[in-house]
Order: C-alpha cells, then sequence, then structure tokens
C-alpha cells in the first residue's frame, strides 16, 4: 500500500448487461472532461457473486442489475478516500472533479430531487417494469461518498447483503440527515424534468426515463416522444457514442496490469506502488525529486533489464494537454530508472524501436 498522497478520482458505474453500451458512453464522458486522472470501475453483477462480495438472493425483477452493488462501494474503496457512483444511464458534460471537491465533512452527498419538484412521468421503467414511487427516489442514482464516515461504515458487506431495499436506497444508513450533503439538480439532471432557464447547463445528465440506446418500440405513451433520441439531451448522447465509437476504433493500447498483479518481492512492489501513485497524482505530476528517488531505490532492487516502455499522448484528455500534462515523461522516468527502451505505438505498430 502506498504511502504517497495522491488525488486519483475513482467513479464506479452501475453496470448492466442490458444497457453495457450506455455504461461505456458514460465512462467516456467522464474521461472526456476530466482534469485529473480517474478510475473507472464498473459494478458487474456476475464478477460480485463469483468473488463472494455480494450473496443476497438474485431479485430477478429488480430495475437494474445493480440495485444492491451502489451500496458496496465504501467497502471496495475500504472505507477510506472519496468515491462517486453513478447509474450507466449519465452523461457527463462537465469536470467531474467539479462534483468531487464537494466532497467535504458529511457521510455522502445527493440530489434531493423532491425539492425540485420532481414526479416520474412514466408508469413503467426499463423492459416495461412496474414505475415504483417511494420517498428519496433518485438519490441513490448518483452518490458522491466521503467512505471514511461513520455511516459509510454502516454500509458493511452484512448491511448490503441483508438489510431490505428500503434501508439502503431511503439512507436510513445515515444516522443524522444533517450528516446528507445536497447537491443541485447539475449533478443529477433527470433528462426531461430540469430546465436549463431555471439551473443552467448540467453537468450530469441522467437519463432515469430512458435514452438512445433504448428500443423505439418500446416508448410509453406518457413520454409523448416518437424516439428515444429525442429526449432532452438525447442527440447529445448519440454526438458522444459516436465519439466513443471512433475512438475504440484504434487500435487496442489501453490494457493495463493492476500493479499489486506484478511479480515482484514485496519491497520492490512497494516501491512500484508508490512511483503509479506520484504519477498518476493531478496535484503533483511534475514532483521530479521524489521521483528520481524512487528510481534510484527500483534500481538499487533491479537484477534484471529488458524493459520497454511504449508511451503517447493519445490516452490524455485535451484539458490535461492544455494545463502541459505530459505522461510520455511518466514512461520515460520508469524507463531510465530501469535500463529500458522508450518507443511510441506508432513505432510500435511500423514493427520498429528507437531510443
Amino acid at each position: 500500500m502506498s504511502t504517497i498522497p495522491h488525488t486519483v478520482i475513482n467513479v464506479f458505474i452501475g453496470w448492466d448487461s442490458r444497457e453495457a453500451i450506455a455504461a461505456d458512453v458514460c465512462a467516456y464522458s467522464i474521461l472526456k472532461h476530466a482534469s485529473v486522472p480517474v478510475n473507472i470501475h464498473y459494478l458487474k453483477l456476475d464478477e460480485l457473486e463469483r468473488d463472494g462480495i455480494l450473496t443476497r438472493k438474485r431479485e430477478y425483477n429488480a430495475s437494474t442489475e445493480f440495485t444492491y452493488s451502489r451500496f458496496l462501494v465504501p467497502h471496495l474503496m475500504k472505507y477510506h478516500g472519496k468515491a462517486i457512483f453513478c447509474d450507466c444511464d449519465f452523461l457527463w458534460t462537465r469536470d467531474i472533479k467539479e462534483l468531487y471537491d464537494q466532497i467535504q465533512n458529511k457521510s455522502v452527498y445527493v440530489v434531493p430531487h423532491e425539492d425540485y419538484g420532481y414526479m416520474p412521468k412514466t408508469k413503467t421503467k426499463m423492459d416495461g417494469q412496474h414505475q415504483t414511487v417511494y420517498p428519496r427516489k433518485n438519490w441513490s442514482s448518483m452518490m458522491a461518498f466521503n467512505c471514511d464516515s461513520l455511516d459509510c461504515q454502516r454500509l458493511s458487506l452484512d448491511a448490503v447483503n441483508q438489510q431490505p431495499l428500503s434501508y439502503l436506497h431511503r439512507f436510513e444508513w445515515v444516522n443524522d440527515d444533517k450528516k446528507i450533503g445536497y447537491l443541485k439538480p447539475t449533478w443529477n439532471w433527470l433528462s426531461g424534468y430540469y430546465s436549463e432557464k431555471d439551473w443552467g447547463k448540467p453537468g450530469a445528465v441522467h437519463y432515469t426515463d430512458g435514452g438512445p440506446w433504448f428500443n423505439d418500440n418500446n416508448i410509453p405513451e406518457e413520454m409523448g416522444i416518437e424516439s428515444w433520441s429525442n429526449v432532452q439531451y438525447g442527440q447529445l448522447w448519440n454526438q458522444y457514442l459516436k465519439e466513443y465509437q471512433i475512438n475504440s476504433k484504434l487500435p487496442e493500447k489501453h490494457s493495463r496490469t493492476e500493479t499489486n498483479q506484478l511479480t515482484f518481492g514485496p519491497k520492490m512492489k512497494t516501491l512500484f506502488v508508490d512511483l503509479q501513485m506520484l504519477l498518476l497524482d493531478g496535484y503533483n505530476l511534475q514532483n521530479e525529486k521524489l521521483v528520481d528517488k524512487i528510481i534510484d531505490q527500483i534500481k538499487k532492487q533491479q537484477t534484471t533489464q529488458g524493459i520497454l516502455g511504449i508511451s503517447d499522448m493519445e490516452d490524455l484528455s485535451q484539458t490535461l494537454k492544455d494545463k502541459g500534462y505530459k505522461w510520455d515523461k511518466v514512461v520515460e522516468y520508469f524507463c531510465q530508472g530501469a535500463g529500458g527502451t522508450l518507443t511510441d505505438w506508432k513505432t510500435v505498430y511500423e514493427g520498429q524501436a528507437k531510443k
């Protein structure tokens, strides 16, 4: 475990096999606008059950596959730090760090939709399921957790696996309502329910009644539209989808090996974790002295060579590029310390190598 302070925003997206493309576009939209490094985690029901984390019996009439798993976020964060959860049917249009910075001393931050006049328009939800109305509805579709808080610690594995739905979604796990932080509709903008005239432009659009990825043959009459693309900001989602599809057609170069899976001894692994955390820190990326110190320690531990560093700027958001962040330098530091070779993806694909 690293001892170096770092600022990497952990975002957990509820993943549903029926809306996989929505989750991918949601993740793309977050990374598109992020000004600091973001770690995206999909909450996949099959994986959580396989790993023995979510053990409660499946409720096959649940509206989503992440009905319960969203409340595992504090546990998955080891009850430390801050984290953000959102449903897969979100589209982020602003820097998620703006929301992250609002997580202060409250246990959890949400948008209290009833305070802004929200009442569901439709009688059914995805796949024709009945639309239920209950206190604090849709609050849990986007939650910003202060995972260190005592309230978040009440979301133990036993609680998430055994407590009734009402306990979780009505925030009964928060001991005092004063520990709930309230956000403006900006960060959970229910499509079709809020107006820019009242709140300006949204930061995170939530297609709570359905979005353009739905089948146009299944549109509730109450919606009054002929296509799901006609919902508020529906065309914007289509635009992001096209961008995502273009990016996903690029040669695959996004695979990463988790640091804790590397086959090094404990001391070397700790050094790599420290280096990783430092280089991912959006605030201290240019702390070269500390980087050099860790690299020196790695060199002293090193017994083999043959490291090949491959990097370019394509994975970097435009915001970070504008700020002068140079991820190529990160790989250069690593390769320099490991006595390896530095190249780029274009060179690799052309079958060459260069120093």
